[in-house]
């Protein structure tokens, strides 16, 4: 019986081939349940997925705000809006003076669903006085605005907390949050 196959197997496959198919369709047949976005068809072995629309990249012009004389040069403003979910990227170079022990934002580009303390994301900032460059934590403090936590020391602090913001100076950002 060189060629016999357990009656679940088609004429031509082989035991291996049958196990790896089944395995397949059990995680693709209930995607189809799941979803319209996916449809199986077991007799050809075929999956076909419609692509889901990820929004086109759209241009902001973020406020930076810590008091003082601050202004900046816009270099990256840009956010997706997929669903309810914001990404967004900004790098922003300082082109005027803040005042120290004052907090630093930036604001969002859509209108947040949470308001103040939530994590959304991280960046960096480049101090050009000392050309060092300090990891940052991204939190909301209202529903349109983020401020900047120095994230690399064992203590975070908001930034701006013996950090002015200084002609030179380099913020890069990335966030991800839930619009209202």
């Amino acid at each position: 019986m060189a060629n016999w196959y357990p009656p679940t197997t088609r004429v031509g496959q082989s035991p291996s081939t049958r196990r790896t198919f089944d395995t397949l369709t059990k995680y693709l047949v209930p995607l189809q349940a799941a979803s319209d976005t996916a449809t199986t068809d077991i007799a050809t072995h075929t999956t076909t997925l419609a692509l889901i629309d990820t929004g086109a990249w759209s241009t902001y012009t973020p406020s930076l705000t810590q008091p003082g004389a601050i202004s900046k040069t816009v270099t990256l403003a840009r956010y997706a809006e997929v669903g309810k979910i914001v990404h967004g990227t900004v790098r922003l170079d300082v082109t005027g003076t803040g005042t120290t022990n004052n907090p630093i934002e930036v604001g969002l580009p859509v209108t947040g669903q949470t308001g103040t303390d939530h994590v959304i994301g991280g960046g960096l900032f480049y101090i050009a006085s000392v050309a060092l460059f300090y990891v940052l934590t991204v939190r909301t403090s209202s529903t349109t605005k983020a401020e900047l936590w120095q994230a690399d020391v064992p203590s975070p602090s908001q930034l701006g907390i013996g950090y002015p913001l200084a002609s030179g100076d380099i913020l890069d950002l990335h966030f991800t949050y839930e619009a209202a």
